[in-house]
């Protein structure tokens, strides 16, 4: 069996009672659907690189000028860690 002969283009094509340019309607909205995924996959990850330079200097802030330590940082990580599970 070939590759077109069990891709889902193929089973769709094959249904009789579609009409003749569902195929096409088909690919359109996959692709609109993905080129949305990415977008909403770019604007997401903008944001989280943002958050964390923020948070990187709000640290680096309160090091210099506080004198926080290594230890304080890794109890800030284990706390948030706590709040926000992978």
């Amino acid at each position: 069996m070939d590759e077109l002969e069990k891709s889902p283009l193929k089973k769709a094509r094959d249904q009789a009672e579609q009409p003749t340019d569902y195929v096409e309607l088909l690919i359109e909205v996959k692709e609109r659907i993905r080129s949305a995924q990415y977008t909403a996959l770019r604007a997401v990850n903008r944001e989280l690189v943002g958050l964390y330079w923020d948070i990187g200097r709000m640290i680096a802030e309160r090091q210099k000028t506080e004198g926080w330590g290594k230890s304080v940082v890794q109890q800030l990580s284990a706390d948030l860690q706590a709040e926000f599970p992978a």
